[in-house]
């Protein structure tokens, strides 16, 4: 019995020894046959075992393709499901990127009438940290809508006419601890 030499010992991947071993096998047949005292039998064994070992080969080199292009496919899936549905408000202490532009506009006003840009500003203006929600409502109306970035520390987002929009961040024990106002420049 010959000894036998994996075809990765020569440094052949995957895709390279099943391509050696249908290359081989019917050059090992054509130099075999006129040899003397050969067995056809043992020849065509042998020739059967590499196409069998080809085959093997190239399944494995297409299973291992599938294995990646599923990560690859898991990872995007992943990916999708961890971003808000558009319009959707994000599970309780889920980490918030970018608020969804929300349709009504806060106004600490009786209904049907609209605060003026400067009004708006100096409502601003007037937020201190240390504030309660009650405060801050009472000061710039109910928000757009809310969202949290960490547990326990809230957001309100304020949308305005316009691409014009503010925040307002809550800590932990619900007080303001920051914000951001919209913009007030001479665009508005």
């Amino acid at each position: 019995m010959e000894p036998r030499v994996p075809l990765r010992s020569f440094g052949v991947g995957l895709a390279g020894a099943a391509c050696a071993a249908l290359l081989l096998a019917p050059t090992l047949a054509d130099a075999a046959a006129p040899a003397a005292g050969a067995d056809p039998a043992a020849l065509q064994r042998q020739i059967e075992t590499l196409q069998h070992t080809a085959q093997r080969l190239d399944l494995q080199r297409q299973i291992d393709a599938l294995r990646a292009r599923v990560q690859q496919l898991e990872k995007r899936v992943r990916a999708l499901e961890a971003r808000p549905a558009p319009g959707a408000r994000a599970p309780a202490g889920a980490a918030t990127a970018q608020p969804a532009p929300p349709a009504a506009a806060p106004s600490a006003a009786p209904s049907g009438h609209r605060p003026t840009r400067e009004q708006i500003a100096d409502r601003w203006r007037a937020l201190k940290r240390g504030m309660t929600p009650a405060q801050v409502r009472a000061l710039l109306g109910p928000p757009a809508s809310e969202g949290q970035i960490n547990p326990g520390e809230r957001l309100w987002y304020y949308t305005y006419p316009g691409p014009r929009s503010g925040s307002v961040m809550f800590s932990r024990d619900g007080r303001v601890s920051g914000w951001q106002h919209p913009p007030f420049g001479w665009l508005w």
